[in-house]
């Protein structure tokens, strides 16, 4: 105790022999010193929080609207003026007849081996979880935003989008699907103003780019869109939809390589019907981050699925274990582009 008494004393002692001007100084470094570490405390919860998000549907936190004025630099083109899904006027517009550059090809379809259908974070990629190159582990699983299929690479020639509004071949990379609560809503794009309770989009890369490239590039990818209407069950789709009960549970996954499912038996009624009509525009992916790369080829023709099928999807869950619905994006405005209107062949 006289130690420690002593030595404050001491203490004391020479902090008041200490020159005049120090005990200006004294207060300023305090002061720096703490306006540090409240910023570096700003920081670190902001760095947090922006770690944190992560996009999604319904919840204002981090709906549609917030990929735009979060702020954050991961999405900034998400309020450009070239966005996607967009209302189709197709009753006020007329197709005289197939592209100039030709009829829309859909190149060895019938040979696309789907490899890994997920409920996942719509991803354009083709790396698995474990980092390889390729879709190879042939799994349905269930872990996001999505019921997704993605296509095992295909070889030469197979699945091949050319022709129509596409100067280069595009090569077939994933299809998913867009659906809501109800049945008077789910499509992203809407046909007159009328929404329709389900889309399908096949994505394809051009030819010859990497997925970055591609992604970044004014035309990198072409997706072909196809609404559903509330019809007789769909055949053709009844491999996928009965394969949804198994995996309702984020993170749930089944092996799909065998199961008989065939893209183009589930798209035929409507690309090769007589004439066949679509549209087409310059527009974006309909997710973040909203990459303005897309030539968007819609076709008018619902195709059909059954009440029963479509609750199916709705019986997916997210990662918080809330049910998977509305999980599509608003129209956006045309900002002056230009939609054509085409024939098939």
């Amino acid at each position: 105790f006289i130690n420690q008494f002593s030595n404050e004393n001491s203490n004391q002692r020479q902090l008041a022999e200490l020159p005049a001007d120090t005990e200006q100084i004294l207060p300023v470094f305090a002061t720096a010193f703490l306006v540090t570490v409240i910023n570096s405390l700003l920081f670190s919860a902001t760095t947090e929080e922006e770690e944190k998000f992560h996009w999604c549907y319904g919840d204002p936190s981090c709906d549609e609207e917030a990929w735009k004025t979060s702020g954050r630099k991961e999405y900034p083109i998400c309020s450009g003026i070239r966005q996607s899904p967009i209302n189709v006027e197709f009753a006020a517009a007329t197709a005289s007849g197939p592209h100039s550059n030709g009829a829309l090809m859909f190149g060895s379809y019938d040979q696309v081996r789907v490899g890994v259908f997920a409920n996942t974070v719509e991803h354009n990629t083709r790396s698995t979880s474990s980092g390889d190159d390729g879709v190879t582990d042939n799994d349905l699983q269930n872990n996001g935003h999505t019921a997704q299929l993605d296509v095992i690479m295909p070889g030469p020639g197979v699945g091949v989008l050319s022709g129509g509004p596409l100067s280069e071949d595009y090569q077939i990379r994933q299809l998913h699907f867009h659906w809501g609560k109800t049945n008077n809503r789910g499509s992203e794009h809407t046909y007159d103003g009328r929404a329709f309770p389900m889309e399908m989009h096949i994505v394809h890369f051009k030819s010859g780019l990497t997925d970055d490239e591609a992604t970044n590039t004014i035309d990198g990818l072409a997706v072909t869109g196809f609404v559903f209407s509330i019809g007789s069950e769909n055949a053709a789709l009844k491999p996928l939809t009965d394969a949804l009960s198994q995996i309702t549970s984020s993170g749930g996954k089944i092996n799909f390589a065998n199961t008989g499912f065939k893209l183009n038996n589930l798209i035929d009624p409507v690309i090769t019907a007589t004439s066949a009509r679509y549209s087409t525009y310059d527009g974006s992916l309909t997710t973040p981050g909203c990459n303005e790369v897309v030539k968007w080829i819609n076709f008018k023709t619902p195709l059909e699925i059954s009440s029963t099928q479509l609750a199916q999807f709705r019986t997916l869950m997210d990662g918080k274990g809330k049910m998977i619905y509305d999980n599509f994006r608003s129209t956006q405005p045309l900002n002056g582009r230009t939609v054509e209107h085409y024939n098939v062949a």
